[in-house]
């Protein structure tokens, strides 16, 4: 049985920050972090941007920022403005939001 989670090392929430903090960046939902093998980690995430950014530069310097920061470099990022969101209903709403506990 495969089991996957954020790697220990990473705090899901200052990823999710980080991603907040980045100029243009409206909201971030159904962000992941799990590791692929030894070392590796991966991300996706669906980021909404403001209209007026220009997505490949916003991608590059989400990449740099969470590389740097958290050594991850295997991203996958889907873009979407507010008007288009893939879907309505969301996995979770937010990183931090995905592995509540129904205690929480």
């Amino acid at each position: 049985m495969l089991l996957e989670g954020t790697p220990a090392h990473i705090n899901l929430a200052a990823v999710e920050d980080a991603i907040l903090a980045t100029d243009g960046v409206e909201d971030v939902h159904d962000l992941h972090v799990w590791t692929i093998t030894s070392g590796r980690e991966a991300l996706s995430a669906h980021v909404i941007h403001a209209h007026a950014v220009s997505q490949p530069e916003l991608l590059k310097e989400l990449r740099s920022k969470l590389s740097d920061k958290f050594g991850v470099d295997h991203l996958t990022i889907q873009m979407e403005t507010e008007e288009f969101e893939d879907e309505a209903i969301h996995f979770c709403t937010s990183g931090t939001a995905c592995f509540r506990s129904a205690r929480e």
